[in-house]
């Protein structure tokens, strides 16, 4: 019987830090945000659109890696509580575009506040990972970085 090839150990290595690193920082965002009654899907779509990485529903479900119905259902509890509107805009009425309300904005600014406050644990909890991504980055092609 012949076995299986192994993964090289620091493959394993780095597959671990990565998940490490997630779910470290997902537990930061989602302690910092809780009190904003904000979930981490719903507060990745406020920064997302915020930052103007993404002026519709596909564009911002392909950067926060959501499905089309997922992100539906976020914004749909977002626009609810009147922190996002959506609107068609130009001579193509299929395109909709995602706003954040002024309240919305101001939720978005102190939750980024938040986070950013928090930010530090977060960091110091993953630096044993530090050498291995150091590594990582290191080691990518020369292509990767473009």
């Amino acid at each position: 019987m012949m076995s299986a090839p192994m993964m090289p150990p620091a493959y394993a290595d780095i597959y671990r830090s990565v998940g490490k690193i997630h779910r470290v920082l997902e537990h930061t965002i989602k302690s910092a945000i809780s009190r904003f009654d904000l979930t981490v899907a719903q507060f990745q779509v406020l920064e997302t659109v915020a930052s103007g990485r993404a002026s519709s529903p596909a564009e911002c479900g392909r950067e926060i890696n959501l499905t089309s119905s997922g992100m539906t259902n976020v914004l749909d509890s977002l626009e609810h509580r009147g922190l996002v509107s959506r609107g068609r805009e130009g001579a193509d009425r299929r395109f909709i575009t995602i706003r954040l309300s002024p309240d919305g904005d101001v939720l978005y600014q102190h939750a980024a506040q938040a986070v950013s406050a928090s930010w530090d644990k977060a960091v110091e909890a993953l630096s044993a990972e530090q050498p291995l991504l150091s590594a990582l980055c290191a080691a990518r092609p020369s292509s990767a970085a473009d």
